[in-house]
């Protein structure tokens, strides 16, 4: 269901014997494919159950020749629930290769809160599709394939940051800045943290992020296996030893179904007790 053809992809010649590059210049053929995450007021994620697959999917499917990635999702919903709902903008686009060297392109957008009216008249296609169903944030590990897990854990994360995510085989791609993707690193709190406080901060992050997930009675490794990331670095975040990008920290929120709220405050406003405004980051 996520993997498709796309035709019209022009392609220069290149003096190597490639055998993915050879059948590309041969046919003009890229693989494709777009779906959507829509979530629930309680904050569940829609899942679609494929005729042919064991594990479930979220709703989308393959592109068609002269088709565009938000098209694709639009059209690919129609047809497995009988709905047309608002798709929002691009969460994520990833490349992912597989051993074959069969490449493919993946296109995730935002289809936001679904409005009841369309949850009541959802009906499954009974052909690529035979049920739908709402899941936690938690049950995602198991219904979904491992890759596809993490990709709507980013994708969702990605919602909260209000930032666009580029991925290859399920490996953000970081900006060269130093401070990590877009180059954006948690700041103190304001209000709470001084400008010399930042390893205070770090450490209560990490303190926050350990006590949501027993709280939800998730094991590290659940939580590894969730977000990509490995128990080693999720060790030492929750110990405080290692900063953590504003993307990130959105990705774990999303995992942990948690949401970050960031205050800002200027030094004026400080002396003069006034109240910061602060806003989610959603």
């Amino acid at each position: 269901m996520m993997e498709s053809q796309i035709g019209s992809c022009q392609m220069t010649s290149h003096p190597d014997k490639d055998p993915y590059r050879t059948e590309l210049q041969a046919t003009g053929i890229l693989l494709a494919a777009a779906g959507a995450i829509f979530t629930s007021s309680d904050r569940k994620i829609l899942l679609v159950k494929p005729s042919y697959k064991p594990k479930w999917e979220i709703p989308g499917g393959c592109m068609e020749a002269g088709e565009s990635p938000l098209a694709t999702c639009v059209r690919e919903v129609r047809e497995e629930l009988s709905i047309s709902p608002p798709i929002g903008r691009l969460l994520l686009a990833e490349w992912v290769c597989n051993s074959s060297r069969k490449g493919h392109l993946l296109f995730l957008f935002d289809g936001g809160m679904l409005a009841p009216q369309y949850a009541r008249e959802m009906i499954p296609d009974g052909r690529e599709v035979v049920a739908f169903k709402w899941f936690t944030i938690s049950q995602l590990g198991t219904a979904l394939t491992k890759p596809l897990a993490q990709r709507v854990i980013a994708g969702l994360g990605a919602r909260e940051a209000q930032l666009p995510q580029y991925r290859e085989n399920g490996e953000s791609q970081r900006s060269n800045m130093s401070a990590g993707n877009f180059g954006v690193a948690v700041p103190p709190l304001p209000g709470s943290y001084g400008k010399n406080d930042g390893l205070r901060c770090t450490q209560d992050i990490g303190k926050a992020i350990r006590e949501r997930r027993m709280h939800l009675g998730m094991k590290i490794t659940q939580l590894s296996e969730c977000t990509g990331l490995t128990v080693s670095f999720l060790s030492r975040l929750e110990e405080g030893k290692i900063s953590v990008t504003i993307p990130l920290l959105c990705q774990l929120a999303a995992t942990l179904e948690a949401r970050i709220q960031v205050s800002l405050i200027t030094d004026n406003a400080q002396g003069s007790g006034a109240n910061p405004k602060s806003r989610p980051a959603e």
